[in-house]
């Protein structure tokens, strides 16, 4: 089934039509979506859908589940939740290197990547699954970083290297090259940490200039 948003504004996929993802169970609801016993983590897209573009090597279709069956389980996750505004997740990295060297540019650096992710990024279906792979790898890497008995060093690196040049190419508005260094150094950091791949990441390819 191919991914797409409705004429409701619902963005439908593999994963909201997956046996496995208890949409009929509202005990399982969280404030980021139903959880998926496969990653034992709730996925909501942002103010629409059910979950994000990347379905793991478990799903399965639901052949008796409809779209309207989503659109109610969304409704129910509301009800019950709230709808997800985005500001408190995601920030796993940037958090950690805040409470490791708290400066005013680290804070500055953690704003201007939460309203990227959350104003840019969370808008554009492109980029989801970036954010998938972010949800699932972020906290192990932050936990890594923390844990790092050289983790000033880490984190004095991790700005120097990537995060100065990411928030510059924002600030310029060159946002897909601010997306291709943050992927580059959450992998690098995955390499660096022997943290093996969960799920298969995807190459965002810069585009060519005319």
């Amino acid at each position: 089934m191919s991914s797409f948003v409705d004429n409701d504004g619902y963005y439908i996929n593999r994963c909201g039509m997956c046996i496995m993802y208890p949409i009929d169970d509202i005990s399982k609801a969280t404030p980021r979506g139903y959880v998926c016993p496969k990653y034992n983590s709730g996925w909501l897209g942002g103010t629409i859908g059910m979950a994000f573009e990347d379905s793991c090597n478990s799903q399965r279709n639901d052949r008796s589940r409809r779209h309207k069956d989503i659109k109610k389980a969304y409704e129910n996750l509301i009800r019950k939740c709230g709808r997800y505004e985005g500001k408190s997740y995601w920030s796993y990295i940037m958090t950690t290197i805040n409470a490791i060297i708290n400066t005013s540019k680290t804070i500055s650096y953690y704003h201007i990547l939460g309203e990227f992710r959350d104003n840019y990024m969370q808008n554009k279906i492109e980029y989801w699954h970036y954010l998938v792979q972010y949800d699932i790898y972020g906290p192990i890497i932050a936990q890594k970083i923390y844990t790092d008995s050289n983790k000033i060093n880490v984190a004095n690196y991790l700005i120097n290297n990537y995060l100065n040049i990411v928030v510059d190419n924002i600030i310029n508005n060159n946002y897909e090259q601010a997306i291709i260094i943050y992927v580059k150094m959450v992998n690098d950091l995955k390499n660096y940490y022997h943290i093996d791949n969960i799920i298969k990441p995807k190459t965002l390819t810069r585009k060519k200039n005319n």
